[in-house]
């Protein structure tokens, strides 16, 4: 018999923010920047496109690894990407 390991507190949070696009965004210039790269890579990979373009223009580091995460790529992933990328040069 094998019992799978219950979620941990920050993967329920990620959940949560990713269910409510809103409350994420909003949540985002308040959110530790330890949650940031964990919800960028489950925003990526559950292509939350206005997520993703607003994580990107609030991207707390100096890198974005968006390469490590191109697998399988999709188009209006990246592009969400690099509108994002776009909100940071126009600030």
């Amino acid at each position: 018999m094998s019992f799978k390991d219950p979620p941990t507190l920050q993967q329920l949070a990620r959940r949560s923010l990713l269910k409510d696009e809103a409350l994420t965004i909003s949540a985002l210039p308040n959110l530790p920047v330890q949650l940031f790269p964990p919800l960028f890579k489950d925003a990526f990979t559950s292509r939350h496109p206005n997520i993703l373009r607003q994580m990107v223009a609030a991207w707390p580091f100096p890198t974005l690894p968006v390469g490590a995460l191109m697998e399988t790529p999709h188009l209006e992933t990246l592009k969400a990407v690099l509108d994002g990328l776009d909100l940071l040069m126009a600030e």
